[in-house]
């Protein structure tokens, strides 16, 4: 009897173990690598690159990021992130559009995260940009020193029609990568602007 309880009991053992060793192990995932690219010229350090594929974000116009004034101790700067975020070279990144305005001088931009693809005819680069769903006119834009930003040639032309519109689709050739098209939903600018008319030199 003795034996046949130890039997019994080293039996049991046995099964609880390989119970316990056939039980998956709970996976870790852990977070995202994210890279801080350089910022346009005379700005500092921007949000670092997302890597995740979210599609139609809910944005609007943004005035708390002081980074992009660098070190300029007056002025404003407005920023607007894309609905959509695009495919760059090994990353995915969500192009953010920025109206900066610093002792009456305007600039605006859109901030890609990427390089650009170089193109034979001189420094700029190919830009089509549609309003409201028109049809695409097509530009060339200046990038920055760091190049990761596009800049529109006229800054106050440029942004009287943005501020008068309800999207922009604006598209570009990023280094390396298949056609970006962002898409913005931009109304709310002109609201902005008017405290800030000075600062930008803006006047309708």
């Amino acid at each position: 009897m003795l034996l046949a309880a130890l039997l019994v009991v080293a039996g049991g053992s046995l099964t609880f173990a390989m119970l316990r060793s056939s039980t998956p192990a709970v996976p870790v995932t852990a977070p995202a690598a994210t890279n801080n690219p350089a910022a346009p010229k005379g700005a500092a350090p921007k949000p670092a690159r997302s890597t995740s594929a979210a599609v139609h974000v809910p944005s609007k116009w943004n005035a708390a990021n002081r980074d992009w004034l660098a070190n300029a101790k007056r002025g404003v700067a407005f920023e607007l992130r894309s609905l959509n975020k695009v495919a760059i070279w090994q990353s995915i990144a969500q192009p953010i559009l920025v109206v900066r305005c610093e002792a009456g001088r305007m600039q605006t931009f859109v901030y890609t995260a990427s390089a650009l693809q170089m193109e034979a005819i001189d420094q700029n680069h190919a830009v089509k940009v549609s309003f409201d769903g028109e049809p695409e006119s097509n530009e060339r834009w200046a990038d920055s020193s760091e190049h990761d930003a596009l800049f529109a040639p006229d800054a106050a032309a440029f942004t009287r029609r943005l501020a008068a519109s309800q999207t922009l689709k604006i598209s570009y050739m990023p280094h390396n990568a298949s056609r970006a098209v962002a898409q913005f939903q931009t109304h709310g600018l002109s609201d902005l602007l008017e405290p800030a008319a000075k600062q930008c030199g803006w006047t309708k």
